[in-house]
């Protein structure tokens, strides 16, 4: 089997096996395998969490939130392999010499059930109850969901993502081009530039809620002449309580050196003069 394949198997089927398997080919053993998944935990600020094993079976010492499994959730949908399998119902898979001898059908039963649904996993023991962490986008807008021990999770998670969908959304603060700042210039024909954003600013919002902060932070007090356009000179962020979006700021146009307005000038005088 390819390592894609037992991705399938996994996170559609939630082969055990399987993580077993990816763990010791990635690895060479499932120890050494843990021991990067704690690594990786931590550089994704996981405070709450410890992993013993791969696939998830009970552990005293294999822990988790709800939080910090929405912020690995944040993370599998950065990548466009595990977020096309994550959403995919059902995969043939092969079983010895027949290439579609196995059939992984996600467990995740909001894949049929919940429109924009897009993932992510199931899990369950019976010493940890369901859990369930899914993912839905609407119209660009992505919600994650989590609960663990949760009887009635499909439920659940049906009445919290239509609660987020009814209550926020993704609001366009500034399009490209359309925030500007200005600059103050020093020795340049004119004493300003217009800065200029060069991605959109893009806000998670309640709906109805203009509020929102601006700020703009550059390594220059001022500018020095001369100023080139289309030049990065600052950054701009714009946030809430609930996220951020930044972009470069860019000079909408040249600003020459006021002593080359000067030195033609002078030029001109001086042939008149003569």
């Amino acid at each position: 089997l390819t390592v894609e394949e037992l991705l399938y198997a996994l996170l559609l089927s939630s082969a055990n096996d399987a993580a077993v398997a990816l763990a010791v080919f990635c690895s060479g053993s499932v120890e050494d395998f843990v021991d990067k998944m704690n690594e990786y935990a931590y550089e994704l600020g996981l405070d709450d969490t410890h992993f013993t094993n791969p696939h998830g079976l009970y552990d005293e010492q294999h822990y988790s939130t709800a939080y910090d499994m929405a912020l690995i959730a944040k993370q599998v949908l950065k990548d466009p392999l595990l977020r096309e399998i994550c959403s995919t119902y059902k995969k043939s898979l092969p079983f010895d010499s027949t290439p579609n001898g196995r059939l992984a059908v996600n467990h995740n039963k909001l894949l049929r059930t919940y429109e924009g649904a897009i993932g992510l996993k199931t899990g369950f023991t019976k010493k940890t109850g369901r859990c369930l962490v899914s993912a839905a986008q609407r119209d660009g807008f992505e919600l994650i969901c989590v609960t663990l021990d949760a009887p009635d999770d499909w439920r659940d998670h049906t009445t919290m993502l239509d609660w987020g969908y009814d209550s926020f959304e993704r609001r366009t603060v500034a399009e490209a081009g359309e925030l500007e700042y200005e600059m103050d210039v020093t020795g340049g024909v004119d004493g300003k530039v217009t800065l200029y954003n060069e991605t959109p600013l893009v806000l998670t919002m309640p709906k109805g809620s203009t509020e929102h902060d601006v700020l703009v932070t550059s390594p220059h007090r001022f500018l020095f002449a001369p100023v080139k356009q289309d030049t990065l000179y600052a950054t701009v962020t714009v946030s809430n309580d609930l996220s951020s979006s930044s972009s470069a700021l860019r000079a909408r146009r040249d600003v020459t050196p006021s002593y080359v307005k000067k030195g033609w000038f002078s030029a001109i005088a001086n042939i008149f003069k003569d």
